[in-house]
């Protein structure tokens, strides 16, 4: 699955910006960008994350549209923070159901023992943490399902 890694940046871009790493409003910008990059995820998929995302951007112009905005975006945070949380964790789901379907895995993994496996695509092999339901071919990032 190609998005699979950009599945994994959209997350950590979450993350970074719940510590401070990065304003709200670029956060939300990267998100819009990130979730239309999609490709292979399903149309109904693709829809929900841009509902959630639509929900923040529609909170991020109102603020944007304020004068003084780092306190109107505090005020907001204040006053709105439970519904913005929801729409990360509505997102971070949904990217996480994507992430879990094996409808997206682009071939099966061959073990070869001891929890190493070796892509069909390629023939590299390498170990893959237990209990994995995907991995990723180092070589040819290709994402894999692991059954043993």
């Amino acid at each position: 699955m190609k998005n699979y890694k950009l599945i994994h940046l959209i997350k950590e871009k979450i993350a970074i910006s719940e510590n401070g790493g990065c304003s709200f409003a670029e956060l939300v910008a990267t998100l819009e960008n990130m979730i239309l990059e999609l490709e292979e995820v399903s149309t109904n998929l693709k829809n929900n994350l841009i509902t959630e995302w639509w929900e923040l951007e529609q909170l991020n112009a109102h603020i944007l549209s304020q004068d003084n905005y780092e306190s109107k975006l505090t005020d907001y945070l204040e006053s709105h923070g439970d519904d913005i949380n929801n729409a990360f964790t509505a997102i971070i789901s949904l990217l996480d159901q994507a992430l879990n379907n094996p409808s997206n895995a682009e071939g099966e993994a061959t073990p070869i023992g001891n929890g190493w496996f070796i892509c069909p695509f390629c023939t590299e092999s390498w170990q893959v943490e237990a209990g994995s339901k995907f991995s990723i071919c180092p070589s040819c990032n290709k994402k894999l399902l692991i059954k043993i």
